[in-house]
């Protein structure tokens, strides 16, 4: 076969539009399965006290070492038009997970590539995407990430630095 038989190489345009379609959809199912599972309203203990901390903006008291999340919590009260203020501070939680969800994506694909492990780059991207996916179903994310909390955004914080160094 001489040269002129071989397909074209793919685009890096081409490779980058899938890698974001895969995360866009890792993403976009974790949030749906998170919302479907939403506590629907008031939670206890801490979750108690980010929604209330949230609803009425208050960064010190109870929920006064976890300022970040109720600052996310508060801008989904203020500004969600859905359900009442727990059920949003809720789903802030609920986003903050499938953001933490899609950025193991990002970080696992950033470390197969930095690796070459995975074999092709389809194969690099499904392993990503069954790596993400473990998380979000794993019990204990699912439980936090579906009630007001700080786990989902601890996550995301901590994963987006990790894979900030990775790629570097």
């Amino acid at each position: 076969m001489d040269s002129d038989d071989q397909a074209p190489p793919a685009s890096p345009t081409r490779g980058a539009a899938l890698t974001f379609a895969v995360a866009l959809a890792v993403f976009a199912a974790a949030l749906a399965l998170y919302a479907a599972t939403l506590a629907p309203g008031v939670g206890a203990g801490d979750a108690a006290r980010i929604q209330v901390a949230a609803a009425r903006l208050e960064l010190g008291g109870g929920a006064g070492d976890r300022p970040l999340s109720v600052a996310l919590a508060h801008l989904a009260v203020r500004w969600l038009p859905i359900g009442d203020a727990a059920y949003r501070a809720n789903l802030a939680s609920a986003a903050a997970a499938a953001l933490a969800v899609a950025a193991v994506f990002a970080l696992a694909l950033a470390l197969l590539d930095a690796t070459r492990l995975g074999g092709s780059p389809r194969g690099r991207l499904l392993f990503a995407a069954a790596g993400a996916a473990s998380l979000a179903v794993a019990a204990p994310f699912w439980a936090s990430s579906v009630i007001a909390g700080t786990t989902p955004l601890n996550v995301l914080l901590i994963t987006l630095v990790t894979w900030l160094w990775v790629a570097r």
